[in-house]
């Protein structure tokens, strides 16, 4: 019997069966034996019923005397088994499980695992996992695996299923190498499943993680190699015009500007395309590094694009390129779903949303091409402007983010692209103060935000999604504004603006413009302001239902405020009394650096979480865990090692290719 064969020829799998197990992500045998223990009982502490002690967990292997049905006058049906291992005897005890007696009958030999309690004033086993003695034990007497269920599979089906395919499978390892530190893959798939303690299901463990991890490092270091073979790009070429665009510059550029702005610049000046992302916090100045490509795409007379998620931002990056690019006669675009803001023809930077994947007139032969927020895209998405802005060559191209992105995370999802940080915030940016408040200080906290509003504050209150969803439903539409109504009366002498995703573009430019022009003092909103709001005078942030925000989330928000040189604060309202959760939130509240939150983040919530609404492209380990950053490292190296030497290593990617052709 072969891994990769379907798990349907398994004796007593039928298509039920193979239904329920897709649920589980298990269609091949290799599935059912990568479906690892999330946990183990230890029954292995095997006594005589002489040496059961009152409260320990013990396994006895004993025979059944007798079996019967105790009906207890409140109407309750107890199994009581009398059991014998010859030198003494007990009673083992179960509710509502009335088949235990026909098939426990008298005689049968019987092996026992559970805690030694009481039945009335006797001694007895309390509800004990039990199974008819074999030889070998797969429910008791051992580190018995639990495993993740689903409904209509308990974990004791597949501990029964896994057990009889062992034996029967064939398992040839992939790597061969002598010095390679990770005990053998046969081996791992049967300790994992039946490790005699701790250290050995340990071992079996770290196996299967780095091969799951290796799986994805030589797909990212496939496509990077695809990509240089394949692809051909305009080398761009900077000049002495570029030193004057960034002295020109109103601000001076951070330590890490300057090092983001020379890894594009060492990039672009190749055949081969750039295929760099940029992270950096909200308002590290991502755009004016964009900026710099941009316009170096322009002095050797080629178009870019930059294309946003939302109409506000392509708005905003509009505006400030515009701007900054002005004195040069560069000529800017916008293109979003309203309309083209001026003749295409002669443009040289088109800015706008997802309007630019139906427009191919508008991206064909850019040589620069820059997605911003890229995680609010899908991969396909991504991929259809990249080729949409394909001519004669492919463009370079920049993907950013202000999702801090944990180095596991960069070093395996990413792994196909160069990475630039931005780990600075420009001078003259004061620290945000964080505070969590509890429902007893929430009173205390509106007449204080009150108090700032009177010296000219102005305030952002931000209420969750109730879904996790991109497009905001109107149940969510209805908890802001219920919220909205609410605070009318708590700042009855302040002006205050309702925004979410519902409302027209048009209408949520309006209120926007008007919160900037400072006509609102308050401006509630659902997370639709997350990305991309700039409101320089907006110094405090009100999240509510903080709780429900990851951490990551939390820290972008923080960001639409501290965006001048005034003093700013963030106000984290929860109603939770989780110890989690006020740990997480406090954490939120003392970090230096998104960064720091995303390792946080990545911990408690998981990779989908993390980088926003679940989307292709991000995979869920089953086996390998986000943050062991040295085991994703060694699985990095042993894959690029794989891909530059691939007749060395053609056991390993015919292994990975069978894996990328099992059924999803």
């Amino acid at each position: 019997m072969k891994l990769h064969e379907p798990v349907s020829i398994l004796p007593g799998v039928g298509l039920a069966y193979v239904g329920k197990l897709k649920k589980l992500g298990i269609n091949t045998i290799e599935d059912l034996l990568l479906h690892i223990p999330s946990r183990h009982v230890d029954f292995s502490n095997k006594v005589s019923i002489r040496e059961l002690v009152i409260g320990e967990v013990a396994t006895i292997t004993a025979q059944v005397i007798s079996a019967q049905n105790i009906y207890a006058k409140s109407g309750k049906v107890f199994q009581v088994i009398s059991v014998s291992d010859g030198d003494d005897s007990i009673e083992a005890i179960w509710m509502r499980q009335p088949w235990i007696v026909k098939t426990l009958t008298e005689g049968t030999l019987i092996s026992l695992s559970g805690k030694l309690g009481f039945w009335g004033k006797k001694r007895a086993l309390m509800f004990p996992e039990y199974e008819i003695f074999s030889g070998a034990s797969v429910h008791t007497g051992r580190l018995v695996p639990v495993y993740p269920e689903t409904e209509g599979l308990t974990s004791k089906w597949l501990r029964r299923l896994i057990a009889k395919t062992l034996p029967l499978v064939e398992v040839d390892d992939f790597i061969t190498e002598p010095s390679f530190e990770f005990i053998n893959l046969k081996e791992a798939i049967l300790k994992v499943h039946d490790a005699q303690n701790p250290e050995e299901f340990e071992r079996a463990h770290r196996r299967l993680s780095f091969n799951e991890l290796l799986m994805l490092q030589i797909e990212q270091n496939l496509k990077r190699l695809w990509w240089r073979e394949n692809t051909k790009a305009h080398p761009l070429r900077p000049t002495d015009d570029l030193n004057d665009f960034l002295t020109s510059l109103p601000f001076t550029l951070t330590e890490s500007q300057k090092s983001a702005i020379d890894e594009i610049l060492g990039d672009i000046q190749q055949q081969i395309p750039m295929n760099r992302l940029l992270s950096g916090d909200v308002g590290s100045g991502k755009t004016v590094v964009a900026a710099a490509g941009i316009f170096t795409s322009f002095i050797n007379a080629k178009k870019s694009v930059l294309m946003a998620p939302t109409q506000i931002l392509a708005q905003q990056h509009f505006a400030t390129i515009s701007q900054i690019l002005e004195p040069f006669k560069v000529r800017t675009t916008l293109a979003t779903s309203e309309g083209i803001t001026s003749d295409i023809g002669s443009s040289n930077v088109i800015i706008g949303t997802h309007a630019l994947l139906f427009r191919e007139r508008l991206v064909k032969d850019a040589a620069f091409l820059v997605i911003d927020e890229q995680h609010r895209f899908g991969v396909k998405q991504r991929a259809k402007l990249a080729e949409l802005a394909r001519g004669e060559k492919t463009p370079h191209m920049l993907t950013m983010t202000a999702t801090p992105i944990p180095r596991t995370i960069a070093l395996t999802i990413y792994g196909d692209l160069e990475l630039s940080t931005l780990d600075e915030l420009p001078k003259g940016r004061q620290k945000i103060s964080t505070w969590v408040v509890p429902p007893g200080k929430r009173k205390a906290a509106e007449k204080w935000i009150g108090e700032q509003i009177k010296s000219g504050a102005q305030v952002f209150v931000v209420c969750p999604l109730i879904e996790e969803s991109d497009a905001e439903t109107m149940a969510q539409v209805k908890n802001v504004t219920k919220e909205f109504e609410r605070l009318k009366k708590v700042f009855p002498r302040f002006s205050l603006a309702l925004l979410h995703g519902r409302m027209k573009a048009r209408e949520k430019n309006k209120i926007l413009s008007d919160f900037k022009a400072k006509k609102y003092d308050i401006l509630v909103s659902t997370p639709v302001i997350e990305v991309g709001i700039d409101i320089p005078d907006a110094t405090i942030m009100v999240i509510e239902a903080a709780e429900r925000f990851g951490l990551s989330s939390i820290h972008q928000l923080r960001g639409r405020v501290g965006r001048s040189d005034k003093k700013s604060y963030c106000l984290l309202f929860t109603t939770s009394k989780s110890a989690s959760v006020r740990t997480r939130l406090e954490a939120a509240a003392k970090a230096k650096s998104g960064r720091e939150l995303a390792e946080i983040d990545l911990k408690t919530r998981g990779p989908g979480e993390l980088l926003g609404i679940r989307q292709s492209g991000i995979s869920e380990l089953k086996i390998a865990h986000w943050d062991d950053y040295e085991l994703i490292k060694k699985s990095r190296d042993f894959a690029e090692k794989v891909v530059a030497n691939q007749e060395k290593y053609k056991k390993v990617l015919a292994y990975y290719r069978k894996k990328q052709a099992a059924p999803n």
